[in-house]
């Protein structure tokens, strides 16, 4: 993802990103990554553009970790099933949150952000 700021972040950097929604009372989603690279905007006087890598869930990390350490079969049913459930997990908050746009938004809006992927 590229991000355009005000000021350079260093590379290297982990950084939480904070998407907050304004069309609906919903929490804001935080999402962890690492600032990949950062240079001037081209087309802004004193703006930056700056690339940002998401970092992958502990539970994803765990599980390629199990991978490439050629854990047993017993180590790796473990990793597996606390990565299902972390993704089970957010896959409930997911439907839950598009289940609550859904209500607020009206036929064209819920058109368009099925359009979109939001929904």
């Amino acid at each position: 993802m590229q991000l355009e700021l005000d000021a350079p972040v260093e590379t290297g950097k982990e950084v939480t990103l904070t998407l907050e929604f304004d069309l609906v009372d919903l929490p804001p989603l935080e999402i962890d990554g690492r600032v990949v690279w950062c240079r001037p905007n081209p087309h802004r006087e004193k703006g930056h553009r700056c690339g940002v890598h998401f970092t992958p869930s502990p539970e994803a990390e765990a599980l390629q970790k199990a991978i490439d350490a050629k854990a047993s079969n017993a180590e790796l049913k473990a990793a597996m099933a606390k990565y299902n459930a972390a993704r089970k997990e957010k896959q409930e908050a997911l439907d839950k949150a598009q289940a609550e746009l859904r209500k607020v938004l009206s036929v064209r809006q819920e058109a368009i952000a099925v359009s979109s992927g939001l929904l």
